[in-house]
């Protein structure tokens, strides 16, 4: 779309759009996705790829909706290694499912961080928000299905997200795991193997 040929009012509404849609994609794609885990069909297909470019593409898509909230993306690699072994589509399942929480749950005009480094083992990945967070009562379930936080956050959530997150990792043979002050902050890290 050219964006010159929109007033600021059009502007608002197809940016509107654009981010209702990719949410509702996600929780389809969501749904799809723990049906094939179900299953038994969760297959991984590890090849050579930039995470470097994961990261940022995953940024780019969801750009328009931490605008809507007034969020910046603040993204960094701090690791000389460029290409590793993963499955490109179900890695970014992981890191979109982490960004939209993170941008769901953010205090607005805040920062929401990304960033990947390694320890010679493994690629260690960062989502990091400002936020509510998760009350200490509800920390220990995090990564279960069908768990959501939305009632807090008035929004639609089928509470998979998290807990697809984790089984993908896990089959990449890495750990997530979650941190949360409550009132301050939220972040969630997982790691990937380099061999």
């Amino acid at each position: 779309l050219d964006k010159d040929n929109f007033d600021k009012e059009q502007k608002e509404i197809l940016y509107d759009m654009l981010s209702t849609s990719k949410y509702l994609q996600n929780l389809v794609s969501n749904i799809i996705q723990k049906f094939k885990t179900d299953n038994g069909s969760l297959v991984i297909t590890k090849q050579s790829n930039s995470l470097k470019k994961l990261l940022t593409e995953c940024c780019d898509e969801i750009k328009y909706m931490a605008s809507e909230r007034s969020l910046t993306l603040d993204v960094s690699y701090k690791t000389e290694y460029e290409n590793i072994l993963f499955d490109y589509e179900q890695l970014k399942r992981v890191i979109h499912n982490l960004l939209i929480n993170a941008l769901k749950y953010s205090y607005k005009n805040s920062k929401v961080y990304i960033s990947a480094e390694d320890d010679g083992k493994n690629i260690i990945v960062y989502v990091k928000n400002s936020g509510d967070g998760i009350s200490k009562e509800y920390q220990d379930n995090i990564f279960d299905k069908f768990i959501t936080f939305s009632e807090t956050q008035k929004s639609i959530s089928c509470g998979l997200g998290l807990h697809i997150a984790k089984e993908i990792v896990t089959a990449h043979g890495g750990t997530i795991k979650f941190e949360s002050i409550p009132k301050e902050y939220t972040q969630l890290t997982f790691t990937l193997p380099l061999e």
